[in-house]
Formats: structure tokens, C-alpha cells, sequence
């Protein structure tokens, strides 16, 4: 039994910390831009149990050159679920249901930046790779990908 619900930043605060910044302050859980009124943030809660999260805030994708600057695009960052509802759909229900609310904000395109062990889990949701590895200090080697919204 899972519900998909549009939150506040502070309801997924604690998961992203403690799946994403273990053994650090709360503070770096808490990204650029969380805070702006066009950001959204959606969490996925198993019974009543937050089990998933993600945040979309509306940028253009990083040096594109393909034409989508007037495009509206979204990016993902922060998605974590939690280790006791991994391996349940949680997240991949949470990446359908995104694609979905993206449609309704008429963007064509959502991107990220994932940490390496992650990409697998969103190439088999449609997002393909369009970088090279590159690492983000103090977090570890990521890379790009994208997705373009049918």
C-alpha cells in the first residue's frame, strides 16, 4: 500500500540526511533551492512510512546543445529511499509518478546528477547517460543523465 504525495522539504529532510549525508550535519541535506517557490518535492510513503523521496527544480540542463534552452526542464536531485523499502518499487513508482506531474508542468526534459552505483536503477527507467564520470567533492564520482518526457 503506497500513496505518492507533493511535500515540504521539512518531511523528507531526515530521509535524504540520513540516506544521502550520513555522519554529517543536517545542513548539507538541505540543497540550493529547495526553498523556491517552484520547487517540488515528492515522497512516496509505504503504509504510513516515509519510504521514498525526490526533489524537481526547474533548470535547464548543463551545457546543452541541443536546442532546449526555451524548453522547460526539470532537474531531480535528491532522491533517496530508505534502506528497510528498498527492493519494493518504491522508487521506481516515485520515478513513474514524476514523469507524470513533469507532463502536467508541460517539460519536456528531466535530468540529474547520479552517484555511479545509482545509474543502473534510472537507465532502467529511461534516462540515459550524457557525460563523462566527474566527481562531486566530499560525495563521490557521479554522472549525467537525462530523460526526455513523452
Amino acid at each position: 500500500m503506497t500513496r505518492i504525495e507533493e511535500v515540504s522539504i521539512d518531511k523528507i529532510l531526515p530521509l535524504r540526511h540520513r540516506v544521502l549525508r550520513p555522519g554529517r550535519p543536517v545542513l548539507t541535506a538541505h540543497f540550493d533551492g529547495d526553498d523556491d517557490p517552484g520547487t517540488i518535492h515528492l515522497a512516496v510513503y509505504w503504509h504510513d512510512d516515509l519510504a521514498s523521496c525526490l526533489t524537481l527544480m526547474k533548470r535547464p540542463l548543463p551545457d546543452s546543445d541541443n536546442n532546449l534552452s526555451d524548453q522547460i526542464s526539470y532537474q531531480l536531485r535528491g532522491m533517496a529511499t530508505a534502506t528497510e523499502h528498498r527492493g519494493m518499487g518504491c522508487g521506481t513508482e516515485l520515478l513513474e509518478k514524476t514523469e507524470e506531474f513533469l507532463i502536467e508542468k508541460n517539460a519536456v526534459l528531466v535530468w540529474c546528477n547520479a552517484r555511479i552505483k545509482a545509474v543502473p536503477f534510472y537507465q532502467k527507467s529511461g534516462f540515459e547517460v550524457i557525460s563523462e564520470e566527474f566527481e562531486i567533492e566530499g560525495i563521490g564520482p557521479h554522472l549525467r543523465l537525462k530523460k526526455e518526457i513523452l
